[in-house]
């Protein structure tokens, strides 16, 4: 008898599958909390400024503006000037009077703040007025017939440096002496006398 061949083909294949547990848990918590408070609290006072608030505070003050040009417009086309001036024609200048008038009741303030000296352009002096105020300081007040001024301005320039002859020139230079060297005779130099006179007509001369 033919062998028996039992082929036990049996192939157990126990293939174990893996078990991909693939768990996306994708949790997104987008908890976006925009609080856009936007609290524009807008406060739209008028607020007064430069001439209107100068305007305003005067007529507060001083009752009554006494010029005739228009209180804003005079004051916003002066210049600025420095804080604290109390002279010059100058916003800084009407601004301190104003308010020295506010602060003290003096209302006589009031007409500097309205361009009254001193709130006023400074005036270069002539050169008369300026010799005649230093004859005044130096030598004391001016004694002669004619008004000093007038007598200045009367005479011829002369040469500067001249130290004789009815001459400006003459009378600024022993006026300048004076002042330097304390010597008073020259006081009367600086007014006229000798060598600051004319020199003798020569028809009249013997």
């Amino acid at each position: 008898a033919c062998g028996d061949k039992s082929t036990d083909t049996s192939t157990t294949e126990d293939t174990d599958i893996t078990e991909t547990d693939t768990d996306t848990d994708t949790d997104t918590d987008t908890d976006t909390d925009t609080d856009t408070d936007t609290d524009t609290d807008t406060d739209t006072d008028t607020v007064e400024e430069g001439g209107e608030a100068f305007c305003s505070l005067y007529l507060d003050t001083c009752t009554e503006w006494p010029n005739d040009a228009d209180c804003v417009t005079w004051y916003n086309g002066s210049p600025m000037g420095t804080e604290g001036d109390a002279a010059g024609a100058t916003q800084a200048c009407y601004d301190y009077h104003l308010d020295v008038a506010v602060s003290s009741g003096d209302t006589v303030h009031c007409e500097h703040a309205a361009g009254a000296a001193p709130c006023v352009d400074e005036v270069e002096p002539t050169a008369a007025e300026a010799f005649c105020s230093l004859f005044d300081d130096t030598c004391g007040a001016w004694d002669a017939g004619t008004d000093c001024v007038t007598w200045y301005d009367g005479a011829a320039a002369g040469t500067e440096g001249d130290a004789a002859g009815a001459t400006q020139a003459c009378y600024d230079y022993h006026l300048g002496v004076a002042v330097s060297s304390g010597d008073m005779t020259h006081c009367d130099h600086a007014a006229g006398a000798a060598p600051c006179e004319d020199p003798l007509d020569e028809n009249n001369m013997n």
